[in-house]
């Protein structure tokens, strides 16, 4: 499906030029030759592959992870640093209503546990990445957003409402909104940094890297799989894909047919100055982010950058990018009137993945048993992802029954969208609904 998008998103040779990229600075496992076996081969060396990839190599399996350009190089490298809950496009009383409380609630609870895995995981392995803030704001940018949080459970997750003067007296203040409420749960991170630390975590632990390496095709042999990549052939007994919107064409029909990569960008200003910081004063860390269906959300650096992402774009192509940039950069003086005329230093896109159930997914493929995949996280994957990825590494691993390690609610088959050749039209359509309903309010 990234193919429907312009080539320069799909540049495996050239790194993306992001804030993350100029401050973490390059990383790669030691170059060896392209093993002809491995116990399991992970497709993908972002957060769900490298976390898979881990708990195999911690269970004694001897794992390859096959990367098509470099660790982190897709979404794990690319996004805002939201460690947070998400990963559905469906509130938890949506998901409640469509598939019942149990269900539900599993989800809930994977969701909290994957934000404690992926800390205990950076205090663990000892990873610098730069953590920051403490939970996240979401913030009314109308009215009838605003009277929706007062309506709902206040508590909800451990949150709390702020209306505007308390956001002012936080040290949050922001222009456009009538209120927001404080989620306790998360934090913010370096996303870079925190790939290049499990990729490391992965050499120790024995596991091996492969990077440049596309994966061309999955083709069943007795006693695995053979896979054939862009440097050779790789026999393995069990594979995991983990793709996500990087997926690549051809090797299942359900991810060829089910999964619609979306782009986001994000433009990272300069530092700002304390004066500037005072004059705006918005002064803290938590991330933020508006409750537009085409949603923005932002959150201030430890170096005292901001950093602006927001949905949008059906080309990729660098006109519309420049576009995108542009109307990015307006966002900030919207909100953040002080800021008007800070300049932006950096801007870079990337990939979310949705699925047609807006739900994330993992588990076995049908048809063999021994070909498992984690993926679709709607653009809230740093938690999400490092939790199903470990988990459905334990269970290639053999250490954890799959309906042990997954919520029943992720279980379900990957639905395929119907007349799966006209995602780009769909996608195009939605925008434009989104864009009316954000304009309205």
């Amino acid at each position: 499906m990234t193919a429907a998008y312009h080539p320069s998103q799909r540049a495996y040779d050239t790194p993306p030029a992001s804030y993350w990229r100029d401050s973490a600075g390059a990383w790669s496992p030691p170059p060896t030759a392209l093993p002809r076996r491995a116990e399991v081969a992970v497709i993908g060396g972002g957060y769900t592959g490298l976390s898979a990839a881990l708990e195999l190599a911690r269970a004694g399996r001897d794992v390859l992870v096959i990367e098509a350009a470099f660790v982190g190089w897709g979404a794990s490298g690319r996004n805002g640093g939201f460690c947070c809950l998400g990963s559905s496009m469906h509130d938890h009383e949506t998901l409640a209503r469509r598939y019942g409380d149990v269900r539900a609630g599993g989800f809930r609870r994977a969701q909290h546990d994957a934000i404690g895995h992926v800390r205990r995981l950076i205090l663990g392995e000892g990873i610098e990445c730069d953590i920051a803030g403490e939970g996240e704001l979401e913030l009314a940018h109308g009215r009838r957003q605003w009277r929706r949080m007062q309506r709902e459970s206040g508590h909800e997750d451990g949150a709390r409402l702020l209306d505007r003067a308390d956001l002012y007296r936080e040290g949050y203040a922001i222009s456009g909104v009538y209120g927001g409420r404080h989620i306790r749960a998360g934090f913010g991170l370096h996303p870079l940094k925190y790939a290049h630390g499990l990729g490391r975590a992965v050499l120790a632990a024995g596991g091996r890297i492969s990077e440049a390496c596309p994966v061309l095709a999955v083709t069943p042999v007795a006693g695995g799989y053979e896979l054939q990549t862009a440097q050779g052939i790789v026999r393995a007994e069990k594979v995991v894909l983990a793709g996500n919107g990087y997926t690549p064409r051809g090797l299942r029909r359900e991810t060829d047919q089910g999964l619609l990569p979306v782009l986001s960008s994000i433009v990272v200003t300069r530092p700002l100055t304390p004066a500037e910081i005072a004059a705006q004063g918005w002064s803290g860390e938590t991330m933020a982010y508006d409750s537009r269906y085409l949603l923005h959300y932002f959150r201030l650096l430890p170096d005292k950058r901001l950093l602006m992402g927001g949905r949008g774009g059906l080309s990729g192509a660098p006109g519309e990018a420049r576009h995108i940039r542009r109307r990015l950069q307006q966002q900030i003086g919207r909100y953040f009137p002080a800021w008007r005329h800070v300049p932006v230093t950096h801007f870079w896109q990337g990939f979310i993945c949705l699925a047609r159930d807006l739900l994330p997914h993992a588990g076995v493929f049908a048809g063999g048993g021994g070909f498992f995949h984690a993926l679709a996280y709607h653009g809230n994957g740093v938690a999400m992802a490092s939790w199903l990825g470990a988990r459905i590494g334990q269970v290639a691993a053999g250490t954890l029954a799959l309906d042990e390690a997954v919520p029943a609610l992720l279980r379900r088959p990957l639905p395929a969208f119907p007349f799966p050749c006209l995602r780009k039209a769909y996608l195009r359509g939605a925008y434009g609904w989104y864009r009316l309903a954000d304009w309205f309010g």
